[in-house]
């Protein structure tokens, strides 16, 4: 047999005893095939490839470990791996779906997974049905029987929904601190709040933080009912800082300095 060429070489040269090394942790394995002792074995992979390996495609050993581990975690009888998020939404929708069925979505979804069902699904004969997701619970349970799939996300990507009725007045912790350090060295006592001037809604807060990080991020107001959260919380919850200011001779900063020395610091 002739010497194995330049090629052959990079490519084979060293790996008959790595490939055999029991490695503590599952190694990446980047190859697109995989090795049969003989034609037999290769053979046998048509009637039963469980537990042998073809093509990265259809099986690769570090991907079925990550699935494996994945369906331990969630309790799970199995998992499937994707290469994107859409991929996975796909793959999915397509395995339940059928033409004459019903899929229910939120009115929150990331853009193109709403395509996916207005464009695609339902150019096959899928009714596509959307719900308040705040009341999607509710639409699931007195959905018709044909509606085979409920699909939803939260946080939902790339649309914020955040109450507007609720008004409040955030507080940079750093300010916080420093006003109870100096309340400690007055040794002041008694119930004394302490909060950055001004006031704001949460939905208002929010889109204060995509601002100033200069995001595209869509906010959109919604109200307490629409959030349906369990715990209630007050519609004003702005507090009086007076008895601070007596105290310490001072405020502390209006909400919009705190959230932009907050952000900077964060950069």
């Amino acid at each position: 047999m002739s010497d194995p060429k330049l090629g052959t070489l990079a490519v084979h040269a060293g790996e008959g005893e790595t490939l055999a090394v029991p490695s503590i942790t599952t190694p990446v394995y980047l190859a697109t095939t995989y090795r049969f002792p003989d034609a037999a074995e290769a053979a046998a992979y048509l009637d039963d490839p469980e537990g042998r390996w073809l093509y990265a495609r259809l099986e690769n050993p570090t991907v079925v470990a990550a699935e494996r581990k994945v369906a331990a975690l969630e309790g799970a009888e199995a998992a499937a791996c994707f290469a994107s998020g859409m991929a996975a939404i796909t793959a999915t929708l397509l395995s339940v779906l059928r033409a004459g069925d019903a899929l229910l979505l939120s009115d929150a979804l990331y853009g193109e997974t709403t395509r996916l069902a207005r464009d695609v699904l339902a150019r096959f004969g899928v009714e596509v049905r959307t719900a308040p997701l705040g009341s999607i619970a509710a639409a699931a349970e007195s959905a018709p029987p044909r509606v085979k799939a409920l699909l939803f996300e939260t946080p939902t990507n790339p649309t914020l929904r955040v109450v507007d009725d609720q008004v409040g007045s955030p507080t940079y912790a750093a300010d916080l601190a420093g006003a109870l350090l100096d309340l400690v060295a007055l040794g002041a006592t008694g119930t004394v709040h302490a909060v950055n001037e001004g006031r704001v809604t949460w939905c208002g807060f929010a889109r204060a933080i995509v601002a100033g990080l200069g995001t595209d991020v869509e906010v959109v107001p919604i109200t307490t009912a629409e959030a349906a959260r369990p715990a209630p919380r007050p519609a004003f919850s702005v507090l009086d800082a007076d008895r601070l200011a007596a105290l310490l001779g001072r405020r502390l900063p209006d909400w919009h300095d705190a959230l932009a020395r907050y952000l900077a610091a964060g950069r």
